[in-house]
């Protein structure tokens, strides 16, 4: 588990390094055909909260089962 935290640990620390990053660049893609920096850290962010919110009980239960997704 102490890898779990330690890459959430350097997660954080990097998310906390893009507040130095101006804002006209957040919407700006990071490549042609690529997502900007902003759509980058909400997808990350749906996931966790996804996670969260719906997997994360069945973690600590160490469950087989999950609910179905999309139902």
């Amino acid at each position: 588990m102490s890898e779990v935290i330690h890459s959430y640990s350097c997660l954080v620390k990097w998310l906390e390094e893009l507040k130095r990053i101006p804002e006209e660049y957040w919407l700006e893609p990071i490549q042609e055909d690529k997502w900007s920096t902003g759509e980058i850290i909400a997808h990350i962010k749906a996931w966790d909260m996804f996670v969260w919110d719906e997997r994360f009980s069945y973690f600590i239960k160490r469950s087989n089962t999950t609910p179905k997704i999309g139902m």
